[in-house]
């Protein structure tokens, strides 16, 4: 897509309260209103109202498989509002409300940050997404001044809320000027380098050079692999190692295989998963309201007349769940494969 025209900045987000008001309309729009005392109602009742939601989008899926003329990727992506919504719906329910609180200091710190840019495959996450990730690397990486912390990607500046808080270095790779100069002005001790994470590769002095690497790559098969792999390659091989993987599996869990071959790849590097923490992060889906992100709705959607889809289409919010990796203890890599996965994804390769 060509198309860089940037969104307006975005308001700082109130996510319970947004969330709350999409479901309530939501649900008087089905004909099932959500209980006063919503979401403090017992199991079996939240049983209830979801089941009734989950039966309308049923239909509504078998209605669009059943359209032949309708191509078989927009029929996957029609999935997308649809499951994020029934996330949405069980996070209000069983998540506390304190769950979205953040500091003023962060808030501070992101209020100026340069708009997305839907051509850069950018969403950015709420403030308290993106604070709980900065606690997740201080709870769990050494605070030690030869600790190091890359961001592979940073949109959504996560390494200036943990830079003032961190013993030791934080590295950023990005393409975005204006993300890299927004940095700099919030938090000049952080390390900037700027590479393309598709078409570049890691320079060679950053290969398994760091203790953590925190990313939130494309939802795509391709993509999230593009970055993920990178993230591997610049892991140290120490016990406590991690990589910090912001992802939301709905489009490559729609797509056959793909969450069981990226699954696959990562043993066959030597990596598995520690924890997933679900829903973890929040997406601002308004703020992206912009003429590209309107081509891609209408290039992907598919074009159907449906109330309910109109209805679902209004989600506020996607999310991604928080996968923490570490390195497999004892693995023992093929020499000459690991040495092309290296040479691969680091710029001697290019």
């Amino acid at each position: 897509m060509d198309n860089l025209t940037p969104s307006l900045s975005a308001p700082l987000p109130e996510p319970r309260a947004k969330i709350r008001e999409y479901l309530r309309q939501l649900f008087a729009g089905i004909g099932r209103e959500l209980p006063e005392a919503w979401p403090n109602i017992s199991p079996s009742e939240f049983a209830e109202y979801r089941q009734a939601l989950f039966d309308r989008i049923d239909g509504l899926y078998q209605y669009i498989d059943g359209q032949s003329e309708i191509h078989p990727t927009q029929k996957a992506f029609a999935r997308f509002f649809p499951e994020t919504t029934l996330r949405l719906l069980e996070l209000d329910w069983s998540q506390p409300e304190q769950r979205h609180a953040v500091t003023q200091d962060t808030l501070d710190r992101l209020e100026r940050r340069p708009p997305a840019i839907v051509a850069y495959d950018q969403l950015y996450c709420t403030p308290d997404s993106t604070e709980r990730r900065a606690n997740r690397v201080l709870e769990t990486i050494p605070q030690d001044p030869t600790s190091r912390v890359l961001f592979l990607g940073d949109d959504d500046l996560g390494s200036i809320i943990l830079a003032p808080r961190f013993a030791g270095e934080v590295h950023v790779i990005d393409l975005d000027d204006r993300l890299l100069s927004y940095i700099e002005e919030q938090a000049p001790n952080v390390v900037r380098h700027k590479v393309d994470l598709f078409l570049g590769g890691i320079p060679r002095d950053m290969v398994e050079s760091y203790d953590a690497v925190v990313l939130d790559p494309p939802w795509d098969e391709h993509g999230s692999w593009s970055f993920l792999a990178k993230a591997i390659v610049c892991l140290k091989q120490v016990p406590h190692a991690r990589i910090f993987l912001s992802f939301c599996p709905l489009e490559m869990e729609l797509a056959g295989a793909a969450m069981a071959r990226m699954w696959r790849r990562l043993a066959q590097h030597g990596i598995t998963a520690e924890a997933i923490e679900t829903s973890f992060n929040l997406y601002d889906l308004v703020a992206t309201e912009t003429e590209g992100y309107q081509k891609l709705m209408k290039l992907y959607l598919p074009p159907v007349s449906s109330p309910l889809m109109d209805l679902l289409r209004l989600a506020p919010y996607a999310f991604a769940h928080l996968y923490q990796l570490r390195r497999i203890e004892h693995f023992q890599p093929n020499r000459m494969r690991k040495w092309w996965f290296d040479w691969w994804h680091s710029s001697s390769s290019r």
